[in-house]
């Protein structure tokens, strides 16, 4: 298994124009060590669109890292509604 690199497995939920794209829920697989930044991408997502990333209940940056098993939620800018 020589040069074979591990796979990790994340959970992500999406809300917003981003389910729209994506999906409401998706599993993504990446290379171990990935970041939010390589998920965003994976997932055809600007990494610099989104509003609010919560890694595991807490709110982190897209550098943050990714370990098999995470659930990711990703919020999109939201404009309009009431003040």
């Amino acid at each position: 298994m020589h040069g074979v690199k591990a796979v990790m497995k994340v959970n992500v939920r999406c809300f917003g124009s981003l389910a729209e794209k994506i999906g409401s829920t998706v599993t993504a697989s990446l290379e171990e060590g990935a970041t939010l930044r390589d998920l965003l991408l994976s997932l055809g997502a600007d990494p610099e669109g989104i509003s609010v990333l919560v890694l595991n209940g807490r709110q982190v940056t897209v550098e943050a890292a990714l370990q098999d098993g995470d659930n990711v939620m990703l919020v999109p800018p939201v404009i309009g509604g009431y003040l």
